[in-house]
């Protein structure tokens, strides 16, 4: 009997580990995920609004690529590239007033930095 008893106790042990180690790492998966979905969620009002920005500038239908960086301590750094042949044509003033404008847009989260090109 005592031979058994030390292996079933030792296996229900290692169950009741496993499980519970599961159960933890499940927890900050979803957390995870949640936290993803709101950052997804502010990218798409992000584009939306720099979209609308780049429409009085009359850039209307441009391409935006956005490059997102996600470093180790959870901040972010977006790569910002706006595709339209336009660009070109606007003047240094114009061009740098863009720049800022766009360099105000509002993101909620507050540790992420943002670049901007025009190709």
């Amino acid at each position: 009997m005592r031979k058994t008893f030390i292996p079933a106790v030792f296996m229900l042990t290692a169950v009741f580990a496993f499980c519970t180690v599961q159960t933890v790492q499940s927890r900050g998966m979803e957390e995870q995920r949640i936290e993803e979905r709101y950052y997804d969620m502010w990218e798409t009002q992000y584009l939306d609004g720099m979209r609308e920005l780049l429409e009085g500038y009359g850039l209307t239908d441009s391409g935006i690529t956005m490059t997102k960086i996600k470093e180790e301590d959870g901040s972010r750094t977006y790569e910002v590239r706006i595709h339209h042949r336009r660009t070109a044509l606007l003047d240094g003033e114009r061009h740098a007033a863009l720049l800022e404008e766009l360099g105000s847009l509002s993101f909620p989260a507050s540790d992420c930095m943002f670049t901007y090109s025009f190709i």
